[in-house]
């Protein structure tokens, strides 16, 4: 009877699972050829952006959802968007990484189309052979952007899509990492 016990009481152990707080989105990246992404020869960006998108959405409420960009040339790739676009960052905050903290856009205009601002945050994490560049966006009524069902979503989505398509120049990142550190 105790070896019974034993065993039941071992299968319910191993059976359980913690839930997991996030699910993914996977979205269609247009344009894109899958298969394995090269590099241009004279460009640190891979042909198309990036291999592949997702969004994860936190279902706990506890955190924005991110929009990650897989297998982009470097972790900091919607960083330099942004820098390419708007400038330098207004702070940096721990999020994948204490050592690596995310960078941080307050009052952008980041659509033309609209009068919204945004704050937008840029992260990146290479761990386990994935490597992406992500973003997380809220407007000005600390409203996830995008969550589905966010009327501008899509629109926030194709800015950063086409925008990772494009050349961008890594000497402004850099110009922008030593004109932070004088400031911070």
């Amino acid at each position: 009877m105790r070896k019974i016990l034993y065993a039941i009481l071992c299968v319910m152990f191993i059976g359980c699972k913690t839930a997991d707080t996030n699910s993914t989105e996977k979205l269609h990246v247009s344009g894109f050829k899958k298969g394995v992404t090269i590099k241009k020869a004279d460009s640190p960006i891979y042909i198309n952006g990036f291999e592949s998108a997702k969004i994860i959405h936190d279902q706990a409420g506890l955190a924005e959802s991110e929009l990650q960009f897989h297998y982009t040339s470097t972790i900091v790739q919607t960083s330099m968007v942004m820098v390419n676009n708007f400038g330098i960052w207004k702070k940096r905050i721990p999020f994948h990484s204490e050592k690596h903290p995310a960078f941080v856009w307050e009052d952008v205009q980041l659509l033309k189309s609209s009068s919204e601002k945004f704050t937008v945050i840029t992260d990146g994490n290479e761990a386990d052979g994935l490597q992406f560049s992500s973003v997380m966006v809220i407007d000005s009524e600390n409203n996830d952007c995008l969550a589905k069902g966010y009327e501008m979503r899509n629109a926030i989505i194709s800015f950063f899509s086409e925008e990772l398509k494009k050349k961008q120049s890594y000497k402004l990142m850099q110009k922008a990492y030593k004109d932070f550190s004088k400031t911070n």
